[in-house]
């Protein structure tokens, strides 16, 4: 069974969403805000190919 980056993400995501997912300067965000921002893009990029 082979997965993709994105499946384990969603894992983690699912699993783990109040868990610091990536830190920068700037602050960091958790699995669930990462999950979130990650498909608002996703959903902008479909949108923009479908018009």
């Amino acid at each position: 069974m082979s997965q993709t980056l994105a499946d384990l993400f969603e894992e983690q995501a699912d699993r783990h969403p109040d868990r610091i997912a990536v830190e920068g300067e700037d602050g960091c965000l958790t699995y669930r805000e990462l999950d979130e921002a990650a498909n608002r893009v996703a959903w902008e990029l479909l949108d923009g190919f479908a018009a």
